[in-house]
């Protein structure tokens, strides 16, 4: 049986900082291949979402927002849009984790690690 080969992406830690109660408005992200800088493919997402935790282990979750719903995409672009309301977590270190999700259910990181609310 013949197969494709493909390239996986690996999701990166890569720290961000937010404003308490401020909305996030046009939050851009593109993503490419770190190797050969290649957009990254994003033809077999069927979702993809943005959360945050209060911490790295067993936390509560405080925002998940989704595509349609806060997050739109076009090729290897996101882009992350929020209310005030959303953002109003108050000041201190959080876990965020960027993902999306191919058929089947399988979700592929993209981005992690702490959220700083200032």
């Amino acid at each position: 049986m013949a197969s494709d080969k493909h390239k996986a992406y690996a999701g990166e830690a890569f720290p961000l900082e937010f404003l308490n109660n401020k909305p996030v408005v046009n939050l851009a992200f593109l993503f490419y291949e770190q190797d050969d800088e290649t957009e990254i493919d994003f033809s077999d997402q069927i979702d993809c979402t943005f959360k945050i935790w209060e911490d790295d282990e067993d936390g509560n979750l405080l925002l998940s927002i989704s595509e349609g719903n806060g997050i739109t995409s076009s090729g290897n672009l996101k882009v992350i849009n929020t209310s005030a309301g959303q953002m109003n977590l108050g000041t201190g270190k959080y876990y965020y984790e960027f993902s999306y999700y191919v058929t089947g259910g399988y979700e592929i990181p993209l981005m992690f690690t702490e959220a700083k609310f200032i």
